[in-house]
C-alpha cells in the first residue's frame, strides 16, 4: 500500500478517533496541487499540532502527490487508499496558476482544467482550497490586505521579499527556497490570524466573482478554520 512520506496510510483497521486521549471530531485527507510548499506547509501545521497534543496520529492525512495539474490532484484525492469510507473531510489545494510562457519554457494550467476541477469537486461532496493566482498569496495575506491582481511570479516574489523582512528568510534566499521551507506553518503562526481575517475580509467583498476571475483570491481560510472547529481552536 502507497505511503505518504511523512503522513502515510500505514493501517486503516487501528485508525481511531481516540489515541492517548486524544479526540479528532473529524478526520480529513487533502490532496494538494504543489510538490512542496502547500505540503510542507500542512506537515508543519500537522506537526505543531501533534507536538502540542491537540491531534492524534492519522487524523489528518496527504494524499499521494501524482499530479501538478487541478483535475490530477482530484484524480490523487480519488485514488487514496480508504477515500469514500474513511474520511469526514476531503480536500483539494488547487491554484489558478494562470499559464505562463518564459524563456524557460511555459508553466501552468488552463482555465478550463482549473474551473472543471472546482465543478467536479462540488458533485462529489469534496471541498476545494483554491486560490488565485497561487498559494503565495496565502502567505502574502498574514502581512498585508491586497486586492490588486498580479500573476504567479509577482505574488511569488512578494511573499519572498515580505518573508525577508520579517526575518524568516534571508536576502538571499530564493523562491524555491522558500517553497521548500518545511516549517512554514510555524514561523507563520504568529500572524496566522491576520491572515484569516484578511482572507475572510477580501472573499466577503468579492463574493459574487467566479473563483477563476478572482484575482486575487483565495479559500485556503477555509480549510484552516475547519481544521481549527476540528479540535477546538488551533
Amino acid at each position: 500500500m502507497a505511503r505518504n512520506k511523512r503522513h502515510g496510510f500505514k493501517s486503516f483497521s487501528s485508525l481511531k478517533r481516540k489515541e492517548n486521549h486524544l479526540e479528532t471530531k473529524k478526520l480529513f485527507i487533502v490532496a494538494c496541487e504543489g510538490e512542496k510548499t502547500e505540503p510542507n506547509y500542512l506537515n508543519s501545521l500537522f506537526d505543531y499540532l501533534k507536538r502540542e497534543r491537540k491531534i492524534a496520529q492519522g487524523s489528518f492525512i496527504i494524499a499521494g502527490h501524482k499530479h501538478s495539474d487541478p483535475c490530477g490532484v482530484l484524480s490523487d484525492l480519488l485514488s487514496a487508499p480508504h477515500y469514500s469510507d474513511l474520511f469526514d473531510e476531503k480536500w483539494i489545494v488547487i491554484d489558478r496558476d494562470e499559464v505562463m510562457v518564459t524563456k524557460k519554457g511555459g508553466s501552468g494550467h488552463t482555465k478550463e482544467n482549473f474551473c472543471r476541477a472546482i465543478s467536479k469537486a462540488k458533485d462529489l461532496g469534496v471541498e476545494v482550497a483554491w486560490t488565485n493566482p497561487c498559494f503565495e498569496f496565502w502567505i502574502v495575506l498574514h502581512f498585508n490586505y491586497r486586492d490588486t491582481a498580479c500573476n504567479r511570479k509577482e505574488m511569488q516574489e512578494l511573499a519572498r521579499k515580505l518573508l525577508i523582512d520579517k526575518h524568516i528568510l534571508v536576502a538571499s534566499d530564493s523562491i524555491e527556497t522558500m517553497k521548500s521551507r518545511e516549517d512554514l506553518f510555524v514561523a507563520l503562526l504568529p500572524y496566522k490570524e491576520n491572515a484569516v481575517r484578511n482572507a475572510t475580509h477580501l472573499m466577503n467583498d468579492k463574493e459574487d466573482e467566479k473563483p477563476e476571475d478572482c484575482n486575487p483570491g483565495t479559500k485556503f481560510h477555509i480549510l484552516i478554520q475547519n481544521l481549527e472547529k476540528s479540535i477546538n481552536n488551533l
